[in-house]
């Protein structure tokens, strides 16, 4: 390993430059997903090589993770209707959403839950100013 080559980066500026929190960053590291050089006690070090390379791996899954993030889980619909699991799932039943079967889950369309919303919403009964 030639030292002259090594060009560290602090975690801040690591995580800056993927584009992600330094917690998040921490979290890759503490899971092994990125190598990193502890040099001493909490002072870690990730190379710039490193860091473009996982920049690069993890941009692409997140674009893949974007694209499947248009369509929510049960839970992920109840959490955004503050309704319970229950609820949506009787929402499906009742043909009020429809829901896709994705990898044996399944999900609702983040366009269709606006819509549901949009026909539900009500007007207020006060004139304005009143």
């Amino acid at each position: 390993m030639d030292l002259e080559e090594l060009d560290f980066l602090t975690i801040k500026d690591a995580a800056a430059l993927i584009g992600i929190t330094p917690p998040t960053l921490r979290g890759y590291v503490g899971n092994g997903d990125i190598a990193a050089y502890r040099i001493h006690r909490n002072c870690v070090r990730i190379t710039r090589a490193t860091v473009e390379r996982f920049k690069s791996e993890y941009h692409q899954t997140v674009k893949a993770e974007t694209r499947r993030a248009e369509h929510l889980t049960i839970a992920q619909t109840a959490r955004v209707l503050h309704v319970s699991q229950r609820t949506v799932i009787t929402m499906i039943q009742d043909g009020d959403l429809t829901a896709v079967t994705e990898g044996g889950v399944r999900r609702i369309a983040r366009n269709e839950i606006a819509d549901y919303l949009l026909s539900r919403k009500t007007t207020s009964s006060h004139p304005e100013g009143a």
